[in-house]
């Protein structure tokens, strides 16, 4: 047999012979064996190895790697694409409920049966599990891409039938995340009670339908005494990478003006004034002691104490004041269109000023009546 050449001989420590060579699997890999005791024991496997190459049953051997690092590379490169809240909204998901289980695990060896336990778990502890389930997909699919792991097993588990028990969260979440006309009164005679500041904040609120964010960071600046307008041309975003608060365009970069009531900007006009005595220096309409802007943690403690003195008996988050305000538009004012209130909210898509009418208030009933009543007199 002619001599194969990629066999080399090589010595131990104690002077005993052995064999080992280096086969080359394709353009990007090599392996290597060692260890033989003579030359044929080298030359057979080398030619077993050769053989099984050529007909494609050799796998390359994976690099060790942790779900942790696939998801490091993965989320470093989407954020680029993504806003800093929807980062810190991904990023808040992992480090809860995906890390903690998949973490430390090589790709390699997470299974089917891994992520089917890993989806039930979601599902007993959440009502929205396929945000956790679709996050995680991506992140196999990044490892398929790099082909650490030849198929993603995150895309064979069974997803659960959304039971009574999810589906009723969900309802009551979409359903009551809003203030009746009656509960708004309340809760605002309530911040009234509270202080001049709380109550120009949320009388703010409730009657622009901006953002939190966009609330924030507004300035005396942005106010038109004059004209009775709010300049929405910029939001308060939280950096998760720098652990502090950023300005930012406004979402989908959508700057408006928005028309305001009399009322409204009298009480904002009667704070500025008593704002005036801090002397406060960075400007913003609503500011803590340091005369910075409050945290987005400030005014959502803020509306909770407000919701147990007014005694709600549920959750209104600060994006149901901004339902609220759109649902309430529409209550008082029939002629409102879908497109009028998309403008003044800010919705890139109409689609999504549409849903709104989803969250109908507890008038909707009695208006139906009314209507049909109408109709059976005519």
């Amino acid at each position: 047999m002619k001599k194969i050449n990629a066999i080399k001989k090589y010595f131990l420590k104690n002077n005993q012979k052995r064999y080992r060579f280096t086969v080359r699997v394709d353009k990007g890999h090599v392996t290597s064996r060692n260890g033989f005791f003579t030359y044929d024991d080298a030359a057979l496997a080398y030619l077993n190895l050769k053989q099984e190459i050529m007909e494609n049953k050799y796998k390359v051997s994976r690099n060790i790697v942790t779900f942790q690092k696939v998801y490091d590379d993965w989320i470093t490169r989407y954020r680029k694409s993504i806003r800093d809240t929807t980062y810190s909204n991904i990023h808040r998901s992992f480090e809860h409920y995906i890390l903690p289980i998949f973490g430390t695990m090589q790709v390699n060896k997470i299974t089917i049966k891994d992520c089917q336990d890993a989806i039930d778990e979601w599902t007993d502890k959440i009502a929205t599990y396929k945000p956790l389930f679709e996050r995680t997909r991506k992140v196999l699919d990044e490892a398929v891409r790099y082909e650490y792991i030849d198929s993603n097993p995150m895309r064979k588990v069974i997803l659960p039938v959304t039971t009574s028990k999810i589906n009723k969260m969900i309802s009551e979440r979409k359903e009551k995340n809003f203030y009746s006309l009656e509960e708004i009164n309340k809760f605002l005679e309530a911040a009234h009670n509270e202080g001049l500041q709380q109550y120009a904040y949320f009388r703010t609120m409730a009657y622009s339908g901006i953002r939190r964010g966009e609330s924030l960071c507004l300035q005396w600046s942005d106010i038109d005494f004059e004209n009775n307008y709010i300049s929405i041309t910029k939001t308060l975003v939280y950096s998760t990478e720098y652990r502090r608060y950023e300005t930012h365009p406004t979402k989908n970069s959508l700057n408006r003006s928005l028309i305001m009531d009399s009322d409204t900007m009298k009480i904002l006009a009667a704070w500025k004034y008593v704002q005036s005595y801090f002397k406060i220096k960075n400007n913003y309409v609503f500011s803590n002691d340091s005369g910075d802007h409050w945290s987005s943690r400030g005014v959502n403690d803020w509306q909770k104490n407000l919701n147990k003195k007014i005694e709600l008996g549920r959750t209104v988050t600060m994006h149901g004041i901004r339902h609220t305000h759109a649902t309430l538009l529409y209550d008082m004012n029939p002629t409102i269109t879908p497109k009028d209130v998309q403008k003044r909210l800010g919705h890139r898509n109409v689609d999504v000023t549409m849903n709104i009418y989803e969250h109908a208030t507890d008038n909707s009933d009695k208006k139906i009546l009314i209507a049909l009543t109408d109709l059976n007199e005519k």
